[in-house]
C-alpha cells in the first residue's frame, strides 16, 4: 500500500503557522522554556496526561517516540542530548507526527525511508526555524 503526503507544501505551511500560533513561544525564551511548551502543547493534543522521558536511546536507532498507554496517559522518549536546541528538534519531530495526524507506529529513522519519518522531519525543521529564526543568539542550555 503507498502511503500519501496529506498536506501540500500550502497547506503545510499554514499548519506550521497554526502550530506556531499554538506555542505561542516569545522570541527571548530559551530553548528550554520553548521545549516544555511543546509538551504543554502535546499533551493538549493527545488530550490526556503526558509523561516526557529524556534517555539515552544510541543502540535503538531512535531518537524520540510517543506511546499511547493503557491507563490513558501518554509517553514522550527523547534522546537524551546534553543540548536543549536538539531536544527540542525532537520533540518538535513528535508533535508534527500529532498534527499531521501520522499512525503511531514507532520506526527507526533510518535515512527516512518511511515517509511520514521525512514529512515530520521536514515538518519539525519548519517549527524549529520558525520558532529560532527570531530568537536572540545566545548560547544553548545544557541539561534537564
Amino acid at each position: 500500500m503507498e502511503f500519501r503526503l496529506p498536506h501540500r507544501r500550502r497547506g503545510r505551511r499554514q499548519l506550521v503557522d497554526a502550530v506556531v500560533a499554538e506555542l505561542a513561544v516569545p522570541p527571548e525564551v530559551s530553548h528550554q522554556a520553548a521545549a516544555r511548551r511543546v509538551c504543554e502543547v502535546i499533551r493538549d493534543r493527545l488530550g490526556g496526561p503526558l509523561e516526557v522521558c529524556f534517555t539515552p536511546m544510541g543502540e535503538a536507532g531512535l531518537s524520540g517516540l510517543t506511546l499511547a498507554l493503557a491507563d490513558g496517559r501518554y509517553l514522550v522518549v527523547c534522546a537524551d542530548s546534553p543540548r536543549w536546541y536538539h531536544r527540542l528538534q525532537i520533540l518538535l519531530h513528535e508533535l508534527a507526527h500529532i498534527a499531521l495526524d501520522h499512525e503511531r507506529t514507532p520506526c527507526a529513522r533510518s535515512g527516512f525511508a518511511d515517509p511520514r519519518e521525512r514529512e515530520a522531519e521536514e515538518f519539525a525543521d519548519a517549527l524549529l526555524a520558525a520558532l529560532t529564526e527570531r530568537r536572540p543568539r545566545r548560547g544553548d542550555e545544557v541539561g534537564w
